[in-house]
């Protein structure tokens, strides 16, 4: 499902430092990034943690995909210390930053290896089941599961010669490879994966501790769901109902099941002019999101399902330049947030509130009003991301792209002025001492460079930005500089943002502040 592709320009390695060093300190609360030595397909957060007072202790769960090396293919799970909101002054943003793990590796505080496990194949995707507990795909027709505390840990990963450990359980079923679909339900009592014999197949795991204490370390899928007629790529449950779930594959088409029934309750046909390679459930359980191979993601209105069995999009996201490989809603009911992540190199999130109201589709210039933000820290294909699963801190990402040599690991967290909403954003920057009068207005102004954010603490008493305003329909640019003092200030509200070598630019409402 996933290739390469290189987006550097001649240029790229120049704007990409301009980036790092003028945008992220004013783009980001916080960021690491951790140039990995092996491919890596997979990123996930544990669900244990430890919080303190600036920093919390995070477990992730990643691979090494040796390919043909002597090398064993690995799972490993790491510790990562991210620090806590507003805990990091602008100018230590990028001092988490490694591009060369064996000339400049993280401290260990930043980042450590605490496990290696040597696993049977390449690791496409990993799951974390229960705190501990993981379920791996690999390019076989079984699962593997993992209770992390049971295996060794395998210091010499060196030598392709070696013995995989042993999983703890594995799950049996499929008749040809099953490679990226899985997902769990009810804490990892269900498991369901999709494989290339076009089936879906559900496990039921109801007592852990039976299981991997029993001699029986094989597992039968309980529930067999069929109707692809191609590699089935990516699933999800409904976030409320582990009978419900929906499936996407190569035949272009994304079925809705419920297993206690044997044949699908509906079905998109012609969901994307290509592979459907990931789809996710929303939190309210109203939508589906799904990624294709033609670099679109399309919004489903699930409720249309009680009148038909066949769904519409009301929203068509084509701000990709490559194929999609995971969208994800983020993980908070009320959020009406969407991730994305592709083979551009690009991880984006979307705010699809603004249409949820508004049934048709969203094309070419009217796009850039949903995107919410524009991640650029990849190089190279961004294989999967994954939103925080620390309840209150909801805006953490962690990111994994497979680059030309090794892997590159980021996890990032948004300056919270780009997710505010105008009222919350205009306290926040009272509490800083700004002093926010006049009126906010309601109309998106185009196009702005800011100049001045809160942690730009020298320019505390006058507000500087440059207004480019844009035709979104030509690409027509037009400058001027607006210059506020104290008597009437201007707040510019981030609502998107986008990557241009030369400036930060934001999408979003300009106006004075009450």
């Amino acid at each position: 499902m996933t290739t390469n592709v290189d987006r550097r320009t001649p240029r790229f390695d120049q704007r990409r430092e301009h980036w790092k060093h003028s945008h992220v300190p004013l783009l980001y609360d916080w960021m690491l990034s951790r140039k990995c030595p092996w491919p890596s397909a997979c990123i996930q957060f544990g669900r244990g943690y430890d919080s303190r007072d600036t920093y919390t202790d995070r477990t992730l769960y990643l691979s090494e995909r040796t390919g043909e090396t002597s090398d064993a293919n690995t799972l490993y799970v790491a510790g990562a210390r991210v620090a806590n909101e507003h805990a990091t002054r602008s100018a230590d943003v990028t001092k988490k930053w490694s591009e060369n793990v064996y000339r400049d590796p993280l401290p260990s505080s930043d980042f450590r290896i605490k496990k290696k496990i040597i696993h049977p194949g390449e690791v496409n995707r990993v799951r974390e089941l229960r705190e501990g507990v993981v379920v791996t795909h690999t390019d076989h027709p079984n699962l593997f599961l993992w209770d992390i505390e049971r295996q060794p840990h395998r210091k010499d990963t060196s030598s392709k010669g070696v013995e995989s450990n042993v999983p703890d359980l594995t799950l049996v079923g499929h008749q040809a490879n099953a490679e990226y679909a899985v997902e769990s339900a009810e804490e990892g009592k269900i498991i369901a994966s999709g494989g290339k014999d076009k089936l879906v197949l559900i496990w039921q795991m109801e007592d852990y501790e039976t299981l991997l204490s029993s001699k029986n370390s094989h597992l039968l899928n309980r529930t067999i769901l069929r109707g692809h007629t191609d590699t089935v790529e990516g699933l999800a449950f409904h976030p409320e109902d582990s009978r419900r779930l929906v499936s996407g594959g190569d035949d272009r088409c994304v079925f809705f099941w419920d297993s206690r029934k044997a044949a699908a309750t509906g079905k998109i046909n012609d969901a994307h002019q290509g592979d459907v390679n990931c789809v996710d459930w929303s939190h309210n359980g109203m939508y589906i999101a799904s990624g294709g191979a033609d670099h679109r993601i399309r919004i489903w209105d699930v409720r249309q399902l009680s009148q038909s069995s066949e769904v519409t999009s009301f929203a068509d996201l084509r701000e990709h330049t490559g194929q999609i490989n995971e969208v994800l809603f983020q993980p908070c009911r009320n959020s009406s947030v969407l991730g994305s992540c592709a083979e551009d190199g690009q991880v984006l999130l979307w705010d699809i509130a603004q249409v949820e109201s508004d049934s048709k589709s969203l094309t070419g210039g009217e796009i850039p009003s949903l995107l919410l933000f524009r991640h650029y820290g990849h190089q190279y294909a961004v294989s999967e991301f994954q939103w925080s699963t620390v309840p209150d801190d909801p805006w953490t990402i962690a990111s994994v792209s497979e680059d030309e040599e090794g892997a590159t690991l980021q996890i990032w967290r948004l300056l919270d002025l780009i997710y505010s909403s105008p009222v919350d954003a205009a306290s926040i920057l009272r509490s800083e001492g700004m002093n926010i009068s006049g009126r906010v207005m309601d109309q998106c102004v185009g196009w702005a460079s800011l100049r001045f954010l809160r942690r730009r603490r020298e320019a505390a008493a006058e507000l500087q930005f440059v207004i480019e305003k844009v035709d979104t329909r030509t690409g027509a640019f037009e400058t001027a500089l607006e210059d506020r003092t104290s008597d009437r200030e201007v707040f510019v509200f981030l609502v998107s943002t986008s990557w241009r070598p030369d400036k930060m630019c934001f999408l979003g409402f300009a106006g004075d502040l009450k």
